[in-house]
């Protein structure tokens, strides 16, 4: 494109090969049409770029529009891996001490152990002073009672449980007036162990008649222990006179029995054959005694 060809108002048509038709468009801007028929616009070179003008005043801040819907929740997300363990930090302070709580309620007792074996024996202690001798006597005032067919305890003395011992003795003595009038009849003077009598003297009164002060009538005996123990034995004798008879002796046949580890009683007394209100016994002495 070398020359213009002409210029035309409105748009042109497309020039001749080699020229340009050039013309004003209704918005009053100078255009021109190439050889190839293209519409272009007249661009001379770019100017220099001017100042900056000034910054305008800020305008007022619009009102806060509405707040938008919330949308819907997301997926969760995987959990992470676990991150290392930090450092142990320092022990804080130790706090004061609490109250003492109550006290709670007693338990049971627990059951009781086995017992423990037998400790050895102790030594023997010294061997103590002798005690006295068991012995018992007849206190009561003399006087003249009839004969009765009951036993008649005149002295009695209590051996414990084990005390007697293999060859322990007693003796016994008994000493009496008596007077008859007109019946015959026989006192029996009897040792006894409990209630068991182990031996038994008869002393014959007869028929004859004396009356007072009477006749005088003796017994002397004795017990010894033979044998201790549950069976235990013992055997005793007693030995009288009545006035002028010939003395008279009376003894165990064999060992009576006699439990040492219990407690006994060994007695000394009388029984009438049968109850004569005409013949009377007048005890004067008695006893019974251990012999030391």
């Amino acid at each position: 494109m070398s020359i213009i060809e002409k210029k035309q108002t409105g748009t042109p048509i497309t020039p001749d090969p080699g020229y340009v038709h050039w013309y004003v468009d209704s918005a009053g801007q100078p255009r021109y049409i190439d050889e190839a028929g293209v519409n272009r616009t007249f661009t001379g070179p770019a100017g220099s770029t001017g100042a900056t003008g000034p910054t305008g005043v800020t305008g007022p801040v619009g009102a806060t529009g509405p707040i938008g819907v919330t949308g819907p929740v997301g997926a969760t997300g995987p959990v992470g891996a676990t991150g290392p363990v930090g450092a142990t930090g320092p022990i804080g302070v130790t706090g004061p001490v609490g109250q003492t709580g109550p006290v709670g309620p007693t338990g049971t007792t627990g059951l009781t152990g086995p017992a423990g074996p037998t400790g050895p024996a102790g030594p023997t202690g010294a061997t103590g002073p002798a005690g006295s001798a068991l012995r018992a006597a007849y206190t009561a005032a003399g006087a003249a009672t009839a004969l009765t067919a009951s036993d008649v305890d005149l002295a009695t003395i209590t051996i414990p449980a084990n005390y007697l011992v293999s060859g322990a003795s007693f003796d016994v003595a008994l000493a009496a007036i008596e007077i008859n009038t007109i019946a015959a009849s026989t006192i029996n003077v009897y040792i006894k162990v409990n209630t068991t009598k182990v031996v038994t003297l008869a002393l014959v009164v007869g028929t004859t008649a004396f009356a007072a002060p009477g006749r005088g009538l003796t017994v002397d005996g004795s017990l010894v222990v033979k044998v201790t123990g549950v069976s235990g034995t013992c055997d005793a004798a007693l030995t009288g006179a009545f006035n002028a008879v010939a003395p008279v002796v009376a003894m165990t046949s064999a060992p009576a029995t006699v439990n040492t580890t219990t407690s006994n009683t060994l007695t000394l007394g009388y029984v009438g054959s049968a109850a004569v209100a005409t013949t009377t016994v007048n005890v004067r002495t008695a006893w019974v005694a251990e012999n030391a």
